[in-house]
């Protein structure tokens, strides 16, 4: 997980920017308890995204991953990142995944408000129809530290 040393303009604890919502959902595998379903994500972010942007994704304790999550999820940039050669990283005590490498390549950085659109593969759904919360916040990697630049809370999936 990035070592915050401070926040950069941005959002904290949004659920929408102007009229554009934020939101996740289940695309492939919804049924409850299904394994290898895919979740797609969608964000607007608040601040432009530098090059050496990270952005992170805490996984609700209900929703499960696999056994070894950095080489099994799989994510797939759809809009606004890129997912050519991300590196992911697991942290089990916080439950977030970490994926480096995820702005183009062809842009210095990724112009707000967005869209990014991502999906990720592998989660194993929850064992109920209860909302599902995640947590998505993105930072510009430093020297001296990392720096928030948005977190939006409220994604919600919903197996059914």
């Amino acid at each position: 997980m990035p070592k915050l040393v401070n926040t950069l303009p941005g959002n904290e604890n949004t659920t929408t920017l102007g009229a554009e919502v934020q939101k996740a959902e289940i695309i492939s595998g919804d049924a409850v308890m299904v394994t290898d379903s895919t979740y797609q994500f969608t964000v607007y972010t608040g601040g432009d995204m530098p090059k050496n942007a990270i952005f992170t994704l805490t996984v609700p304790l209900s929703v499960k991953l696999p056994e070894n999550p950095a080489t099994m999820i799989k994510l797939n940039c759809m809009i606004g990142c890129s997912s050519k050669s991300p590196t992911i990283a697991w942290s089990a005590t916080d439950r977030v995944l970490t994926f480096k490498g995820v702005v183009p390549e062809v842009s210095s950085y990724i112009s707000a408000p967005g869209p990014i659109q991502f999906t990720v593969k592998g989660f194993t759904n929850p064992s109920t129809t209860d909302r599902a919360y995640f947590v998505w916040t993105s930072y510009a990697s430093f020297t001296d530290g990392d720096f928030m630049i948005d977190r939006i809370s409220n994604l919600w999936v919903q197996s059914k």
